[in-house]
């Protein structure tokens, strides 16, 4: 009898141990080799159509064609390049295509006050 109890427990460890790891894969890519980052506008150039975002520590270019969208989180309205500002918080869903990334969604993401963050630590 041990030996069936044995045969149930390795295949449930293997699920338990893959998890994380297809999450975590699943996380970046979005859908047909789109990918998803989120970051805070470091500068905006209308004329090239480009965002400078901060992503992990490090600066990442992002250029916006005819068929990208500027958006803010919970509203349909489009919004225009020259809207967005340094310091708000973005996730951007992007293609990669020799080393150049192109915005295909930006959302505007709100941006979380000191005295929120406050609020919420004494709580």
């Amino acid at each position: 009898m041990p030996s069936r109890s044995w045969l149930l427990t390795l295949p449930i460890a293997a699920l338990l141990c893959a998890g994380p790891a297809l999450a975590a894969s699943k996380t970046a890519e979005w859908k047909s080799g789109t990918m998803e980052a989120k970051g805070v506008v470091r500068s905006v150039d209308t004329t090239a159509r480009t965002i400078a975002v901060e992503v992990a520590k490090k600066s990442e270019t992002f250029r916006l064609d005819d068929a990208s969208t500027i958006t803010r989180e919970g509203s349909k309205a489009p919004l225009m390049l020259s809207d967005l500002k340094p310091g708000e918080h973005l996730r951007l869903r992007y293609t990669k295509t020799n080393g150049e990334m192109t915005a295909r969604e930006v959302v505007v993401m709100p941006t979380r006050t000191a005295s929120h963050a406050r609020s919420k630590r004494g709580k």
